[in-house]
């Protein structure tokens, strides 16, 4: 049951970065609005810098990954 729902929750973040990606090409404000609330919401979960010590390297790799994307 938790598996079907995560699989719509992933279906969802797809299609919301999909239409606004769309939007935004032609030039809709909605669009970039869309693309910004897919980041802001995607972003702490898929980079938690919270819960890396500040002095080990994993953090490091973390931030170096955070930044390449």
């Amino acid at each position: 049951m938790v598996i079907i729902q995560i699989k719509f929750l992933v279906a969802g973040a797809i299609a919301l970065k999909a239409l606004g990606s769309f939007l935004f090409v032609f030039g809709s404000t909605i669009g970039a609005t869309l693309l910004i609330l897919h980041q802001l919401i995607a972003t702490p979960l898929l980079y938690d810098f919270y819960n890396y010590d500040v002095e080990k390297k994993e953090l490091l790799h973390l931030f170096i990954k955070f930044t390449q994307v």
